[in-house]
């Protein structure tokens, strides 16, 4: 995964670097271990000081993340049937 955020984020087109930034930032707190309701937390805050362009950064690494780790899942989950099959097959 953390591969995968650096593409995005390397290819992310925002022109704001604050966003950017805390896209950076929150993706670096969930590939150390943030759970989903830390970044909810940092994500309310900022959305109480009215600083749109932080909570657009958060909103978007969160979105990513979160589709990212349902792909993985659901990749694994496929896999993990075709290999069940070909056992199956072989035995």
């Amino acid at each position: 995964m953390r591969r995968q955020l650096k593409i995005i984020l390397d290819t992310l087109d925002s022109k704001h670097p604050v966003t950017r930034l805390y896209f950076r930032l929150t993706c670096n707190d969930i590939i150390n271990g943030a759970n989903d309701k830390e970044v909810n937390i940092g994500l309310h805050f900022f959305e109480e000081l009215e600083l749109y362009e932080e909570c657009l950064g958060i909103y978007l690494a969160k979105e990513f993340t979160n589709f990212f780790i349902f792909n993985t899942l659901i990749n694994n989950y496929y896999e993990n049937i075709a290999d069940t099959k070909i056992r199956r097959e072989l035995y």
